[in-house]
């Protein structure tokens, strides 16, 4: 701008049209700072979006569950119907704490329990089981 300046100089009607420079000019910083605050600020406003969208996509606790019991729910959806023995086994458990956690779960109807006379109970997902998973991104 330094071109416009001497020329500025050189006329000296065009004194006012300096001046009208030198506070555009001003003007003109204090918006390349504040253009810079906010591009900071959008950048720490993505961060925390970025970090709450992946809090939003883990499991959550607040419905009660415990890590197990999301685990039981994930085998059941890609082996339905199995036993408490099945379950335990797959999923390296003792019988009765296998056998607690889908009681718990069939009585939060997350799970289905199917009973046939003579035949060991088999256990699937429910709908309200299929939704905890979906919702939660686990399948």
């Amino acid at each position: 701008m330094s071109f416009i300046t001497d020329l500025i100089r050189e006329h000296p009607a065009l004194s006012v049209a300096e001046e009208g420079l030198v506070l555009a000019e001003d003007c003109f910083h204090i918006i390349e700072e504040e253009n810079k605050e906010l591009k900071l600020r959008v950048a720490i406003l993505e961060e925390q979006n970025k970090n709450l969208r992946t809090q939003l996509s883990a499991p959550q606790k607040s419905e009660g569950l415990e890590e197990i019991e999301i685990k039981i729910m994930t085998l059941l959806s890609k082996a339905d119907g199995l036993t408490i023995d099945e379950v335990a086994m797959r999923l390296q458990l003792n019988k009765t704490k296998a056998e607690y956690y889908i009681t718990r779960m069939e009585e939060g109807k997350l799970l289905d329990g199917n009973y046939f006379d003579g035949w060991p109970i088999t256990f699937c997902l429910a709908q309200k089981g299929r939704e905890f998973l979906l919702r939660n991104n686990l399948v």
